[in-house]
């Protein structure tokens, strides 16, 4: 069975903040749409080196990339689970639909 498909909008309070992010690079936006597509609503534990691999970037870059979203709130980081933190999606940013 394929997975469901799901959508996933962002309010305007998303729109404005991206807008206001100065440090918004390259690198760090194709993270946030990667992590968009990635992460249920519930959360889940992140291997940030892998997710590094699959997106062609250093680790420092991604390292870098989520302290920058956890910053600016797009991104919740949860309790660790083992050696990984969980990450979100701030539902005050990005609905599920």
């Amino acid at each position: 069975m394929a997975p469901a498909s799901r959508a996933i909008v962002l309010t305007e309070r998303a729109i404005a903040s991206l807008a206001k992010q100065p440090g918004l690079t390259q690198a760090t936006a194709l993270l946030l749409w990667k992590l968009v597509g990635l992460l249920p609503i519930s959360g889940q534990p992140l291997n940030l080196s892998q997710l590094a691999d699959e997106l062609g970037l250093t680790i420092a870059t991604v390292t870098n990339g989520m302290q920058t979203l956890l910053k600016a709130g797009f991104v919740l980081r949860g309790p660790k689970v083992g050696r990984l933190h969980t990450y979100k999606l701030n539902t005050a940013y990005f609905h599920h639909l």
